[in-house]
């Protein structure tokens, strides 16, 4: 996914950065402390760490996956074993070769979370009349560092990087939020763009300057709001959107199925539920995490998921990002995501057993 700014923009929320240097500490805990454990379902976690384990495997043995997290050669046991167990036994293979530590930091007892998704769009090949917003490709380096606005005004028109076209500059504004997408041509043929670069500058959230410029108020935006507010101001529209200078360049995933997921910043597929953007201050990629918070509309989610992804605005000990998917119902719960939770992370037992195994 996009390496700027992940999920739906709820994070714009945040309206001042805490200046008190943030530390995470690690509570022992046991499975029995984790609501909803026993009754929930781990097969496709299992699957996701498995993906994880893929990367993680052909890094040097001594590489770190975190502060607290261990080294490579910590986890080699747990990825071997989870080569070998069927997914019906998976619930059994994270007690077997894990322990639960409690995420708590120093700056509030809980954290944020909100959701990102894979983005529908319709587009074409060629540029027509009703196609007319391009999505670029990856600029030599020499002409990468435009910013929105220049890109807007034409600064990379001529030189041959127009990738696909699509009929909706708002939809296309998400896009770059999202940093993944599967855009659905006249003919019906579905393609798949992921990410593939960024101009450098650094993401500006369009929520943030719409409350401090007085359009909405902090308490009514979220994600679908923001997109009303760009349709109902179709004049003020692109120049609030290129407030945001951060862009973001595709490329075509042919080699990904309709079935996997988009690649996230661990270069696997993201698995919908079971992939977490994180913090890579505090944690490393591929560590099982188990979520606790609420959806949207109020019903509880208890999930074990592993950490396969980050993104500029997911700061913080406690916070996380959740991939739904794609489709409608992902966008929904994407859109509307800026939940309270606590989160707990798994470690090896070995490695477990040296930060305090409870």
């Amino acid at each position: 996914m996009r390496r700027n700014s992940l999920a739906a923009l709820i994070i714009l929320l945040v309206l001042s950065a805490c200046t008190t240097p943030e530390t995470l500490t690690l509570q022992p805990q046991t499975f029995d402390d984790l609501d909803g454990w026993r009754t929930a379902n781990h097969s496709s976690t299992l699957s996701a760490f498995r993906e994880s384990c893929t990367v993680m495997m052909k890094r040097d043995s001594d590489a770190s996956l975190g502060q607290q997290m261990g080294q490579v050669r910590d986890w080699e046991p747990a990825c071997a074993a989870a080569v070998k167990t069927p997914k019906a036994k998976a619930r059994a293979f994270f007690e077997e070769h894990f322990s639960p530590f409690k995420s708590v930091s120093n700056l509030r007892p809980d954290g944020l979370f909100t959701g990102y998704y894979e983005i529908e769009l319709k587009g074409s090949l060629k540029k027509t009349k009703r196609f007319k917003y391009p999505i670029y490709s990856l600029p030599p380096e020499i002409a990468r560092g435009f910013t929105r606005a220049q890109i807007n005004a034409g600064a990379l028109e001529g030189k041959g990087l127009e990738l696909l076209w699509v009929e909706d500059p708002v939809r296309l504004f998400f896009l770059h939020i999202q940093g993944s997408g599967i855009l659905r041509l006249p003919n019906g043929k579905a393609i798949r763009i992921g990410y593939d670069g960024q101009n450098g500058k650094a993401y500006v959230s369009l929520g943030r300057w719409l409350i401090d410029n007085n359009y909405m108020a902090q308490e009514d935006v979220d994600a679908p709001a923001i997109k009303q507010w760009l349709r109902q101001n179709p004049d003020l529209a692109q120049y609030a959107m290129e407030q945001n200078p951060s862009y973001i360049y595709f490329r075509r995933r042919d080699d990904l199925s309709r079935a996997q997921g988009p690649i996230g910043a661990q270069t696997v597929p993201l698995t919908s539920y079971c992939s977490l953007a994180i913090d890579k201050r505090f944690y490393g990629y591929g560590i099982p995490m188990w979520v606790e918070t609420d959806l949207p509309n109020g019903r509880p989610f208890r999930k074990l998921a592993i950490s396969q992804d980050t993104g500029g605005a997911i700061r913080g000990a406690i916070r996380a990002d959740i991939f739904y998917g794609h489709g409608k119902t992902a966008e929904t719960l994407a859109g509307y995501m800026n939940q309270r939770g606590n989160l707990w992370v798994l470690l090896p037992k070995e490695l477990a057993a040296r930060n305090g195994e409870k």
